[in-house]
């Protein structure tokens, strides 16, 4: 009992990230990631991927319950995947779903975790726009995590806040390509975008 309230005044009340989100993954809020219409996105993702640095190290800020090495790459494109998110609850689905030991996960919000390690590719898929501040932690991925030649793929929903957050990544990055694509109703943009010196 006083767990579930304690959960409810983190969630409900403070709004603390980590509980809000930890709900929304026990509670099967996100389970339409992998459906077809994701999945479209997901492979748009993959194929610039491949174009751009097919066989590298990739780093996934926001992963959630880590579906995009399951669902769309084979081990063979990338060298290593590690997958960051703030919730435990997708983070021990990701992990428990694996057996790969180049896929790795680990639990950490993305406005504040870091490592010593760079990437070949970080990727924000449908997760920058859910940062407390997008460019700080754009600006924190651009100079601590991408390796040198390394880029950025950023996937999003467009939404009111899209230009804003595109504006920010454009402040850091050079485009390098950038595709819309419409399943349905929804549309996202897909970037790929090489730091700015």
């Amino acid at each position: 009992m006083f767990e579930a309230l304690t959960d409810f005044i983190n969630r409900k009340i403070l709004r603390t990230g980590r509980a809000r989100w930890n709900h929304q993954f026990k509670e099967g809020h996100w389970d339409g990631l992998k459906n077809d219409e994701e999945l479209v996105r997901q492979k748009l993702v993959r194929d610039h991927f491949i174009k751009y640095k097919n066989g590298g190290s990739l780093l996934e800020l926001g992963c959630g319950q880590g579906y995009l090495p399951e669902l769309v790459f084979e081990k063979k494109y990338f060298s290593e995947y590690l997958g960051v998110d703030i919730s435990d609850v997708a983070i021990a689905d990701a992990t428990k779903r694996t057996a790969d030991k180049n896929i790795k996960f680990e639990q950490g919000d993305m406005n504040t975790w870091t490592t010593t390690r760079k990437f070949d590719v970080v990727l924000f898929n449908e997760a920058i726009n859910y940062a407390k501040n997008c460019e700080a932690v754009l600006f924190h991925a651009k100079e601590n995590f991408i390796a040198p030649d390394g880029i950025c793929i950023i996937s999003m929903h467009e939404h009111k806040r899209s230009p804003e957050i595109w504006a920010a990544a454009r402040a850091l990055f050079t485009p390098l390509e950038s595709e819309i694509i419409t399943v349905g109703i929804h549309s996202w943009r897909v970037e790929v975008l090489k730091p700015k010196k």
